[in-house]
């Protein structure tokens, strides 16, 4: 009785251990092929299956889309060695304008637009962005500190899309972290947080303030595809110069009250992720969107539910031996003279793991790995077999002495 509580306790400790490998995986900015595959079939079939899917197509009316790809200007390069295109400062100006005349106001405004070096039109432009509550643009960080918009003290959030590169890995947009480093808040956070009048912050890898703590970092459903938003007929992207001809608050009204206004490039500004090419616009609203369904929220049953597939993968590794005619057996017969000893520990967890990773995610809308912990579960089961291929041999030894002796 007293070893079989030992084992009890050795496994769940050894869960609880590999919870936190799992969710020190999630929080880097790396994603696998494995992992990126995953994530792009299982969300295909969570959105076509009508008892899973969690698209609304009705969440598109809750947004304005504005496309500033075709709003350029010349300005004197840095070193004034030439001139670069950038976007168009008075015609984004007359925008603001014509959206803080609305009537009720917009819910919030998204400009994906960073301001990377002065212009004359600055000192307006600023006066325009002051008009508007609920505002915000992005700022970026070039490794040793903060590089803020050119444009002086206009309300901006953190702006970055993580891809990986390198051995084995993806290079396409997969995570988005909430919070980077212990205070830099997203851009689609900022939002939220002014959407539902919260304040959250950032205190053990988790966000708190909001009732139930969530998730820093964030794999989200593609729920608006770049395909849903034009097409040959119709497009709900509107070019900036359209919007220019508005000319009094009722026609601003339709378009921008109680509208989240998503201000970007929608054309050439492109992030490579599991759906293909999508906008960084598009990135953010579906950050967005999984935020406010409530997505990343935290989950106890779901840390149970890890818990106790965890907890039997730890069984397994550490304590269970497969007999003849047992599925490891049979695992290891089929897939040993192609991958080897490691090989086919790695399928068989592997096979285990993506059953846990698909459940938890149909389920919870989580997302958990598979490569990674598949490799440490049979780097663990091999040095288990190894340590004990001695005792095994005496085991063997003794057995045959004793049936000499009993022949005898």
């Amino acid at each position: 009785m007293k070893r079989k509580w030992l084992v009890y306790v050795v496994c769940l400790g050894h869960a609880l251990f590999m919870l936190l490998l799992s969710w020190w995986w999630l929080s880097l900015n790396y994603n696998l092929e494995l992992e990126d595959n995953l994530v792009r079939w299982t969300s295909l079939v969570k959105r076509i299956l009508p008892f899973t899917s969690t698209h609304d197509p009705g969440r598109l009316s809750a947004y304005t889309f504005v496309d500033i790809s075709g709003a350029r200007m010349l300005a004197d390069q840095p070193a004034g060695l030439g001139k670069d295109a950038i976007t168009d400062r008075r015609q984004l100006d007359s925008l603001l304008q014509i959206i803080s005349r609305a009537t009720p106001g917009p819910d919030a405004v998204i400009c994906d637009v960073f301001f990377d070096r002065a212009t004359d039109q600055d000192l307006q432009l600023q006066k325009s962005i002051n008009r508007i509550p609920g505002i915000v643009f992005p700022y970026s960080f070039g490794g040793d500190s903060v590089v803020l918009p050119a444009v002086p003290g206009i309300p901006s959030a953190y702006s970055a899309y993580y891809s990986s590169s390198g051995v084995g890995l993806k290079d396409s947009f997969l995570k988005f972290h909430l919070i980077e480093g212990d205070t830099m808040k997203s851009i689609p956070l900022r939002t939220y947080e002014w959407i539902s009048h919260k304040q959250l912050r950032k205190r053990a890898g988790l966000l708190w303030g909001g009732g139930r703590p969530m998730s820093n970092t964030v794999i989200p459903d593609i729920k608006i595809l770049p395909v849903e938003l034009s097409d040959e007929q119709f497009s709900r992207i509107i070019p900036l110069e359209d919007l220019l001809v508005l000319n009094n608050d009722e026609a601003a009204g339709k378009f921008f009250s109680n509208k989240i206004v998503v201000i970007g490039d929608f054309q050439t500004e492109m992030h490579t992720s599991i759906y293909d090419q999508i906008p960084g616009a598009l990135i953010i609203v579906n950050v967005l969107e999984s935020l406010i369904a409530g997505e990343v929220n935290f989950s106890y049953l779901m840390l149970f539910y890890l818990l106790a597939c965890y907890g039997v993968l730890s069984y397994l590794v550490l304590y269970y031996e497969g007999g003849p005619g047992s599925l490891e057996e049979r695992i290891t017969r089929i897939s040993y003279p192609l991958v080897g000893s490691v090989g086919s520990r790695m399928l068989g967890f592997s096979l285990g793991l993506y059953i846990v990773s698909i459940i938890c995610y149909f389920v919870f809308n989580v997302h958990t790995d598979i490569l990674p912990m598949a490799t440490y579960l049979s780097m663990v089961s091999l040095i288990r077999r190894k340590g004990q291929a001695p005792l095994r041999k005496i085991v063997r030894k003794r057995r045959k002495v004793v049936g000499e002796a009993v022949n005898q």
